[in-house]
């Protein structure tokens, strides 16, 4: 279970996006540092114990693609099925690893739990009731946090 600090911040963070009427959104989107001119791409990074295992579970669990895996590296990445996004899957061997939390809005929280547990996805725990967001989480081989969001 997440602290009381962290699922406050949780909260905040998901109902900032979710409260802005859409005008907001598109404005923010499209004023946001035009000097930097960011090309609507991101990747995020998780350190797991046994890649071939984390890129298995992404694809069957939660429906990734899986792009390519460099071994000299011990790195991989898999696509999300949000417009974008990739995660660099790093597989750490002789130290402890560093577990993320990585969230993903969906239209139906509830649909998606049963998507996922149909597929073999086990989550932590009941929905969460926040206010503005019901959140559900489920953990990765490794333990990282996968949160699913749904604005009310």
């Amino acid at each position: 279970m997440p602290s009381p600090r962290t699922s406050m911040v949780l909260v905040c963070v998901m109902a900032l996006g979710l409260l802005l009427p859409d005008s907001a959104k598109a404005q923010a989107g499209a004023a946001d540092s035009p000097e930097i001119g960011y090309s609507g791409l991101a990747t995020f990074d998780i350190q797991v114990r046994d890649r071939s295992e984390s890129i298995q579970w992404l694809v069957e669990i939660l429906g990734f693609e899986h792009l390519f895996t460099e071994e000299s590296m011990n790195w991989a990445e898999v696509k999300a099925p949000v417009p974008g996004v990739t995660i660099g899957i790093e597989e750490i061997r002789d130290r402890p690893i560093r577990t993320s939390n990585i969230d993903f809005g969906v239209k139906d929280i509830e649909e998606a739990r049963k998507a996922i547990e149909a597929r073999g996805g086990v989550f932590v725990g009941e929905t969460t009731d926040y206010g503005p967001v019901l959140v559900a989480r489920l953990r990765d081989p490794s333990g990282n946090m996968f949160n699913l969001f749904q604005g009310k």
